[in-house]
């Protein structure tokens, strides 16, 4: 059973999940020796529009990257480039690459990962900062996505749509404070019946207000949704090639709901395989205790290593990322493995003859902890689990079971699915 409390003393006193994300304690930033020469500008630069866009040299291409590992877009996110990390520390990186494919990734406490190819002149501009303002499940999540252009990086409500937000907000709050009142003086008035009349005025209109003000902000959040989606490139990301058993080809995506707006466009069958970082950077206290927070580059720039998935013997393209595997009906085999073999997990799983997913959640946890006794980094061995969130639904099962389409039921909680937790 998990104890915690930042504890970090053994395997099983450690948080269910990370409770946060690691934080320089000087709140600096951190550049590898072999990074490329990087621009970088905070988020609120970015948002104050103090940061300009670059264009790339002649025969380089460009990266346009803005890190962001939580909500309040002050921590220290590591920016990885084709798996070596080049940076720690939220903000916006410009910086030129080769021509051709390439790798990019962003840890916090957790990871995304994707791949695209670049040409000589051209920019790839690329952000996880959407997450801060258009969400599709509770906790915040990191979602690398590619977009169009730099303007909207963090999306956020212009000052006239806020201000209507806030008055729908006052106004569906003055409605259900105008209901409950005229609620509690009809208990009082009894089979009065002139007075109910009179109370049914003020009861109509907190019913109107409240309605009004509901409208009022499910549309201003509606259209900075519309506007975040407006500005990304297609989300999938097709695996080149077939793979041992597959039907078809694997296709990756940054986040489970982008699977499911895909797969409500199409019959798929298959499962849906979450992989998902629970990576925990800490300083250990020479007290014993430990906290999400330290100093230096060593743990700033600290990082989980990458994952590796079979499906009946054959290896599947696998990273930090929702991947579909298609696959014929029955009982598969998958093995899971991170890093170089220093965690593996072996489970089976079966895939049922309807058009629809399988969701399994599969969390590795990763313990990077600074010991500021010896001065050396330390951890536990690192662990696999896996669950199934969400089990397949015939198209009549689709219909009867309205919770097959809630995003709850495709995006996993980042809890821990190990025996006792």
């Amino acid at each position: 059973m998990t104890t915690s409390k930042r504890g970090f003393s053994a395997p099983n006193n450690i948080d269910a999940i990370p409770e946060a994300a690691y934080r320089d304690a000087a709140g600096r930033r951190y550049e590898t020796p072999n990074a490329p020469a990087l621009q970088f500008a905070t988020i609120a630069d970015y948002r104050e529009g103090r940061t300009a866009t670059l264009s790339p040299s002649a025969g380089n291409g460009l990266v346009d990257v803005l890190v962001c590992t939580v909500e309040s877009m002050d921590a220290t996110g590591v920016l990885l480039l084709d798996g070596v990390p080049i940076a720690a520390g939220d903000g916006r990186y410009q910086f030129e690459v080769a021509p051709g494919e390439h790798r990019l990734e962003v840890q916090g406490i957790d990871a995304s990962t994707t791949e695209f190819s670049i040409n000589a002149g051209a920019t790839a501009h690329f952000t996880t900062g959407q997450g801060c303002a258009v969400r599709h499940q509770v906790d915040f999540r990191t979602q690398l996505y590619r977009v169009k252009d730099a303007s909207d990086f963090v999306p956020v409500l212009s000052q006239k749509a806020a201000n209507r937000s806030g008055a729908g907000c006052l106004l569906a709050l003055a409605g259900v404070l105008l209901c409950v009142l005229t609620a509690v003086l009809a208990m009082f008035v009894g089979d009065d019946s002139a007075a109910s009349e009179l109370i049914g005025i003020p009861a109509l209109i907190g019913v109107v207000a409240l309605v009004v003000g509901f409208i009022f902000g499910v549309r201003t959040t509606g259209a900075l949704h519309k506007r975040a989606k407006a500005n990304r490139l297609p989300t999938g990301r097709t695996a080149p090639g077939r793979h041992g058993v597959l039907t078809g080809q694997a296709v990756a995506f940054p986040s489970p709901q982008d699977a499911k707006d895909w797969s409500a466009e199409r019959a798929v069958q298959g499962p849906l395989m979450v992989f998902d970082l629970h990576l925990f950077r800490l300083t250990r206290n020479a007290d014993g205790t430990a906290a999400y927070t330290g100093s230096g580059e060593t743990l700033a720039l600290a990082h989980a290593a990458g994952v590796r998935a079979w499906i009946d013997d054959a290896e599947v393209p696998c990273d930090w990322a929702a991947w579909h595997y298609p696959l014929a009906a029955g009982e598969h085999r998958c093995r899971v493995v991170y890093g170089d073999d220093e965690a593996a997990l072996d489970f089976t799983f079966t895939v049922a003859a309807v058009p629809d997913m399988t969701v399994l959640h599969v969390p590795i946890r990763v313990f990077r902890i600074w010991d500021e006794r010896t001065g050396a980094l330390i951890g536990f061995p690192p662990q696999i689990a896996q669950a199934v969130t969400k089990v397949p639904q015939s198209k009549l099962g689709k219909v009867a079971n309205t919770d097959n389409g809630k995003a709850d039921q495709w995006v996993p909680l980042r809890f821990w699915p190990g025996p006792g937790q």
